[in-house]
């Protein structure tokens, strides 16, 4: 039982048992892949984008990962192309014409706006070209109560609400899986509501 006080006993002794550190495996940081700066011109239900005839790409969101698997409930107007270029087909420039003045206005950094900063107006305001590079990657809610890490195959994409890194290059699917089982492990779990900022729960 640890209510009478052994819980920081048992958190010392598992620090002390670590022999590596999780940031060993990982190459990069630990972060947003998008933050797109109005999800309401670019997000709509799963389904939506090809009535229009528009490029989609499934975006997750914080609430869609659980019980360590990835259910995206939304699709995300990706204006890319194969190389991560800022490429808008007819149909999508067609769609987000009419909110250009909008999407302009967008802040980047500081009070910097998208067209201050000379950006493409239909651009997403950040794209983590690095962590969407990968074919794999770990990802969770930014804000829970328990761990809930899975495994994000390419191509879906990730909100800021659900953080994501990878592994170095030319890891496989059992390195992801490894990784996946020590931070969704009961261990983790208790590990992590101690040091984790409190967010109103507990």
């Amino acid at each position: 039982s640890l209510s009478g006080g052994g819980d920081d006993d048992c958190k010392r002794h598992i620090e002390r048992q670590c022999t590596r550190r999780l940031k060993a495996d990982i190459d990069g940081s630990v972060g947003r892949a998008i933050t797109i700066g109005d999800d309401d011109a670019y997000c709509f239900p799963r389904g939506h984008g090809c009535r229009h005839g528009l490029s989609t790409r499934a975006v997750t969101k914080g609430d869609d990962v659980r019980d360590w698997s990835i259910s995206a409930s939304e699709e995300l107007i990706f204006p890319y192309d194969n190389d991560l270029r800022p490429f808008a087909t007819p149909e999508v420039h067609h769609f987000l014409w009419p909110l250009k003045q909008r999407l302009e206005l967008r802040v980047v950094s500081g009070s910097t706006t998208m067209r201050e900063a000379g950006r493409v107006w239909f651009d997403l305001r950040r794209v983590s070209r690095e962590k969407l590079r990968s074919a794999m990657c770990i990802t969770f809610p930014r804000l829970a109560t328990h761990n809930q890490f899975a495994l994000g195959l390419d191509p879906e994409l990730f909100k800021d609400s659900a953080p994501v890194f990878n592994l170095p290059p030319g890891s496989s699917e059992d390195d992801h899986f490894a990784i996946l089982g020590w931070l969704n492990s009961s261990a983790a779990c208790f590990w992590l509501k101690l040091m984790s900022r409190d967010k109103g729960s507990g």
